[in-house]
């Protein structure tokens, strides 16, 4: 008896991490001058109904939050420079779970080239208020140059042919986005940085 309820708690501890594995807080598109930049924060949950939302981005200075899902459940959002709170009004305001990658919200900020961004001290409640675990350890390096892949100073055909020969994989020689993966986000990274840096 004692070992099926071994097995059982077992099992359901199994479910329970793998349904907070795919809670995930990650950056998407980011545009960046050398000096000012945006930056999309993405949202991923097969089952959280999101009511509350508090982070610190570290490696820049938050100058202006707003847009994405946020903006179309209409949240009440406050922000410093270093931290972003957002909230629900009511049911009819919570977020509903996302199975794939959508845009919470949008960050400008203010940064130094090269500087490296990443979610700090990030607390997200559900619709019960309690807090969802979830992975925000991505981060991104900011590159005044994205796309130039070779170092060369300048987003050309070589920086293409680098993304096409590292196509659907994790090689960081293709990774013009800095996602970990090779894909067309990449390619499109590549093509709105064509030119000089």
């Amino acid at each position: 008896m004692k070992s099926w309820i071994a097995s059982a708690l077992a099992c359901l501890l199994a479910l329970t991490t793998a349904a907070h594995a795919n809670n995930t807080v990650s950056f998407g598109n980011i545009e960046f001058d050398g000096t000012i930049g945006t930056v999309e924060v993405l949202w991923t949950t097969d089952d959280v109904i999101l009511a509350g939302i508090q982070f610190e981005l570290a490696g820049a200075s938050i100058t202006e939050v707003g847009g994405g899902l946020i903006a179309t459940y209409d949240w009440s959002v406050a922000y410093t420079e270093e931290m972003v709170l957002g909230y629900a009004f009511g049911i009819g305001t919570y977020i509903p779970p996302q199975p794939e990658p959508t845009v919470l919200l949008e960050i400008e900020f203010e940064a130094v080239d090269g500087a490296e961004l990443s979610f700090q001290n990030v607390i997200f409640a559900d619709n019960l208020a309690e807090q969802v675990e979830l992975d925000a350890t991505d981060t991104i390096i900011i590159d005044a140059c994205q796309g130039d892949l070779d170092g060369d100073g300048t987003t050309n055909v070589n920086d293409l042919l680098a993304v096409i020969a590292a196509w659907n994989t994790e090689d960081p020689n293709g990774d013009a986005d800095g996602s970990g993966y090779v894909d067309v986000a990449d390619l499109l990274v590549v093509i709105s940085g064509w030119g000089p840096c």
